[in-house]
Formats: structure tokens, sequence, C-alpha cells
């Protein structure tokens, strides 16, 4: 993997062109099962916005312009299964979406809403390009040092600057390891791992 490709090999969700899903009223209305693999996490309700039911959404994407694609997202929490819901609109705001679901109506229904994922589903996104990898699907990932030792899990992914991070859990504490092409020397999505080669003294801070 040259050191281009790497660098922005951790992803939000593409906002390249995809083909757009077919329209709502073509959509199965049968609900997914949780934790089905063939949906991708692209942001968390925060709140509500206003009186309307508008939704305020911290977008887990590389722009916000990317959810004018969707038509429809899925809404997951822990306590029950998944729910279909058709978006009615949809603008930015500041680094946050505002998203109008159909059915929720005012304040209290959007804040009952509050901490739970939206998903799309996988095949409505654009396939990614090699050495590119969508950040759910390094999510849960064993990190291996060079002589195959596990350094920790990947429990999230950020992007506070020019570099991604991964966050492991390690034991009791969080380690970030820069997503960069001298430090990641190996993605295995089918092997569930990732194999890193970390300058001094990171795994120690």
């Amino acid at each position: 993997m040259d050191a281009s490709a790497i660098h922005a090999a951790s992803r939000g969700v593409s906002d390249r062109t995809s083909e757009r899903p077919s329209s709502p009223d073509e959509e199965d209305s049968s609900r997914p099962a949780v934790g089905n693999l063939n949906f991708v996490v692209i942001g968390r309700i925060q709140g509500p916005h206003g009186v309307a039911g508008e939704l305020r959404i911290r977008p887990y994407t590389e722009t916000v312009d990317v959810w004018r694609t969707f038509p429809r997202v899925v809404l997951r929490r822990s306590d029950r299964d998944d729910e279909l819901r058709i978006v009615e609109g949809y603008r930015p705001h500041k680094a946050l979406v505002l998203l109008k679901l159909k059915g929720v109506h005012n304040r209290d229904q959007a804040q009952a809403l509050a901490g739970v994922d939206v998903l799309v589903r996988r095949e409505w996104l654009p396939a990614a390009d090699a050495d590119e990898y969508y950040w759910a699907d390094l999510i849960g990932l064993v990190v291996e040092d060079p002589d195959g030792r596990e350094v920790g899990r990947v429990r999230a992914v950020l992007r506070p600057g020019a570099d991604d991070l991964l966050v492991l859990e390690h034991q009791d504490r969080e380690i970030l390891v820069p997503f960069r092409a001298e430090i990641i020397t190996e993605v295995d999505l089918a092997g569930g791992r990732i194999r890193i080669d970390p300058p001094e003294g990171l795994l120690d801070l």
C-alpha cells in the first residue's frame, strides 16, 4: 500500500455518486435484524432541533452532502428491532445534519430518539476503492504488532485533523494509532485484524 492510499484509507461514508435507492414506496417495509452486517452506521441522533420534530445528527460521513442521496434511513437501538424511516427533509447545520423523518412531528418525539444510531444499507453506498475502508468495517478489528501480539481492539475511528485515528481498547486504557502508511502495514478485513508497526513510544502514551 502506498502512502497516499493508506492516508485516505480509513474513511467515513463516501460522498461519491452512487446508484440511488428505489423510492420509499418501492421499499420492503420489513425491519432488518439488529446486527446485520449489510448496514453501515452514518451518524447518531443528538436530540431535537426546534419544535417541529427535526433531529440533530452527528454525521460520521466525509461530507454532509451524501445525506441528500438517502430517501430512507434505519434507526437502531439496543432494546428493540431496527426501524426503517422515510426521510422527509435534510439540511446541513454547521458540522451537523438536520433530518426530518416521517412520523416525528414534535420536540418530544425527537428527544425520545436521542442517542439512536442512523444507518443505511451497504448496497446504497459506492464501493470503496483499493486500500480504502469504511470506518464501520474497522470497528471491532483486532490490532496486532509486527510479531502478531494483540495490541488492542478498534473501538472507534476519529478524524481530528489530517490523519484518521484508530481508538484501541487495551486493557483499562485507550491507545490512539494514526492511520498512516508507515504505521498500518496490513488491513485484513476477512481475518478480522489490522497489523501495525508502531514507532517507539506510541503504545506507551
